[in-house]
């Protein structure tokens, strides 16, 4: 089938249009001009004439790079209620886009029936809760189905719209630019501090207050927190293994990548990110080699020449020689306390304390607070939670536990939203195992990488409420739906034909 490029003359003016806005916003960031507002709403009202009218594979990069910016994009606009949701709304049109032009939803015979049966349960359970007496507000209830109600349709055209190996390939190399522009960004900022910042909108100085400065200032990138382009590299970090390396000269830019992603990530002084991200480039790395046998010794003698490089670079090199405007102490003392399991253990709720706080929340409240209680999704009725004389803002407390949260918003119906995000994962592990010991021809890495992306993210969410928001839920849901699209291809032994 052509694509648009060769039916549509107007698609490839229409990326070279985008791609200079694009490259403008990075030169406007290092320059930190003021002029990034209106940059950031031109590349938003493009993003949005592109999902409208072309398909969602043409257009995905342009997706990616919005939901890479959007976040600095809420604080150019001050954090009002519309910047939030700019990223959403783009979901949501190519939602209804994809739901249009297919004439269908709902995906049938990609994923096994009872994860319909669960996620038709948790809609159900959704349903009732617009009738919960202990409900913040009908509206709070309607507002909170963006994090516990659409996500599902979004995962539904991820898997309408299947991507392909080129597709994959296309953004491998997008993530791969854009995450040496969010750390090179980074250390930018590390070096030039909250002036930087402040200097493009006076809107960081809200955020940053006195918590993020001078020593303690940490990088945004083009996201909307301190430290926050480790979360988002932390996300897509097996992305760029997702298809394999043909050649010595990319072998050698995505290790020089994943090295300096590191350092990166440790100026940015967020150690689960950097967890996350040493964990899944890892296993990432240990995966293929279980998938491809036959390159145990090309493995072997490349981990060694690299252990050696980065060994050589982290003696020898001077880094506050070569980077004199940062200060590495206080990065240095954080990443140090990850030595500490004691201080990092108390940092996290226990698993006893937790388990013993969600059936205390359940045994007051059966049914829960419902949606819109905790979390992010609080502001949507946070007067009313405010005044409540039975259950004020004191009792939503979570310990920024994603299962206590289900547990006060949702009551026992939390269990089909525990199991679809739970059972999800381990299908994913299931399969590869299965297809690997059973189908040895198949490709299984994007089902491997999937599986390791979504659990890891997973197991995260007991020290974050991540996986109903953004950008936590478009990451783990568009992970799930690689891993599902690649089953399908095989269980069918015909690739979808976009």
């Amino acid at each position: 089938m052509k694509n648009n490029e060769e039916k549509d003359p107007l698609y490839r003016q229409y990326q070279i249009f985008y791609g200079i806005f694009v490259t403008l916003y990075v030169i406007l960031n290092f320059l930190g001009s003021p002029l990034l507002k209106w940059n950031y709403l031109i590349i938003v009202a493009l993003t949005i004439i592109g999902v409208m009218k072309y398909k969602w594979q043409e257009v995905i990069i342009n997706v990616f790079v919005l939901f890479f910016i959007e976040g600095q994009g809420r604080i150019l606009l001050g954090y009002n209620q519309i910047s939030k949701v700019l990223f959403d709304l783009v979901l949501a049109i190519a939602v209804l886009k994809s739901a249009i032009t297919l004439k269908k939803v709902i995906p049938l015979k990609k994923i096994p029936n009872f994860f319909y049966i669960l996620i038709t349960f948790h809609f159900l359970w959704y349903t009732f809760q617009l009738f919960n007496p202990d409900a913040a507000s009908t509206i709070s209830v309607l507002g909170a189905s963006k994090i516990y109600i659409f996500p599902f349709f979004l995962f539904f055209m991820f898997l309408n719209n299947p991507l392909s190996e080129k597709h994959l390939k296309q953004i491998q190399l997008s993530i791969f630019i854009i995450v040496l522009l969010q750390v090179t960004l980074s250390v930018y900022q590390m070096g030039l501090k909250e002036g930087f910042l402040i200097g493009i909108t006076p809107h960081y100085a809200n955020i940053m207050k006195d918590r993020f400065t001078e020593q303690n200032f940490r990088a945004f990138g083009t996201t909307y927190a301190p430290g926050g382009p480790g979360v988002y590299i932390a996300y897509f970090a097996c992305m760029l293994f997702i298809t394999n390396f043909k050649t010595l000269y990319v072998k050698i830019s995505y290790t020089l990548i994943t090295l300096w992603s590191i350092f990166g990530l440790y100026l940015l002084q967020v150690r689960s990110a950097l967890l996350k991200f040493l964990a899944l480039i890892s296993l990432s790395i240990f995966s293929r080699l279980l998938v491809n046998k036959g390159q145990i010794k090309n493995f072997i003698i490349s981990t060694v020449v690299i252990s050696l490089i980065s060994i050589a670079i982290i003696n020898v090199f001077d880094f506050e020689k070569f980077f004199p405007d940062i200060d590495f102490t206080q990065a240095s003392s954080r990443i140090l306390v990850l030595q500490d399991m004691d201080a990092l253990k108390s940092q996290r709720i226990s698993f006893d304390k937790a388990l013993n706080i969600i059936f205390q929340k359940l045994d007051q409240n059966p049914i829960g607070l419902g949606p819109g209680r905790t979390g992010g999704a609080v502001s949507l009725a946070k007067s009313v939670i405010m005044k409540d004389p039975v259950y004020g803002i004191k009792s939503t407390w979570t310990f920024d536990n994603l299962f206590i949260s289900l547990a006060i918003d949702l009551g026992w119906g939390m269990i089909f939203y525990l199991l679809i995000i739970t059972i999800f994962p381990l299908f994913l592990i299931y399969k590869c195992i299965y297809f690997y010991f059973n189908k040895q021809e198949a490709d299984i890495t994007p089902i491997l990488l999937s599986a390791l992306t979504t659990v890891v993210l997973l197991a995260g969410n007991w020290g974050v409420i991540g996986i109903p928001y953004n950008p936590e839920s478009f990451s783990f849901w568009f992970w799930t739906s690689i891993g599902i699209t690649q089953i399908y291809k095989i269980e069918n032994k015909s690739e979808d034909h976009v």
